[in-house]
């Protein structure tokens, strides 16, 4: 399966809390984001994986093409006005029946992310979404689902009982990579309007809970992260 990571964000929040480097570089327990996501990817079974990262971002390109991965890598330097953008920008390299986006900031376990690849090979579906019922993001995207775990909407504020927060992993036939398209024509720069526009034209999302993704965007969420997985480890 073809892995994209999108990193080209310039982790403004971290910035203004106090953080010097760019937020794909962001050690957790040690280890960079990129690098810690780098790793799950191949251990994963990765074909393929590509990295966009804005132009501002010379160290951590150099950073990526220095480690030594088993998987063949492409790294996009391209500033994007969102998320959505970026994804278009790798569209090229996403080239199978089925690939994986994720966001360089979601921490999350390695055990249950395997799971979810997993799950979703055996699925139906036309997209497996990570989500969970942790909630620290300051704009979450709550999905909402039916009791099969059917997503029917995308919603700022949580509108059903059967709710949850989107995780920013997202595994999806390749017939999303034209819907992608036609979100970028119409200058959607978010990902919640990429997926609220697949849901529109009648794919069929399936949610799959993680346990707890953590997303990284400010100093607190940094050591959330590092409990979580030393919780998990001790």
């Amino acid at each position: 399966m073809d892995f994209a990571i999108l990193a080209a964000g310039r982790g403004e929040r971290l910035a203004q809390d106090g953080v010097a480097c760019h937020k794909a570089m962001v050690r957790i327990g040690g280890v960079p984001l990129i690098e810690r996501m780098l790793g799950i990817l191949v251990n994963s079974g990765a074909s393929r994986i590509s990295v966009i990262v804005n132009e501002d971002m010379t160290e951590v390109r150099e950073y990526i093409e220095g480690l030594n991965l088993n998987a063949p890598l492409f790294v996009v330097t391209k500033s994007t006005p969102g998320p959505a953008h970026s994804l278009f920008n790798l569209r090229n390299y996403l080239t199978g029946r089925e690939f994986c986006a994720l966001t360089v900031d979601s921490v999350f376990l390695e055990s249950e992310f395997k799971a979810f690849v997993h799950d979703f090979k055996a699925s139906k579906a036309d997209g497996l979404l990570g989500v969970t019922k942790y909630l620290n993001d300051e704009k979450p995207l709550y999905v909402n689902v039916d009791y099969n775990m059917t997503v029917n909407s995308f919603t700022d504020t949580p509108d059903v009982d059967r709710w949850y927060v989107s995780g920013g992993i997202y595994l999806l036939k390749r017939m999303a990579i034209d819907i992608l398209v036609r979100a970028v024509l119409r200058d959607d720069v978010r990902m919640r309007d990429f997926q609220r526009l697949m849901l529109s034209e009648g794919m069929n999302l399936k949610a799959w809970p993680f346990g707890k993704i953590v997303d990284v965007d400010h100093a607190s969420d940094i050591a959330d992260a590092e409990g979580f997985l030393r919780s998990v480890n001790e």
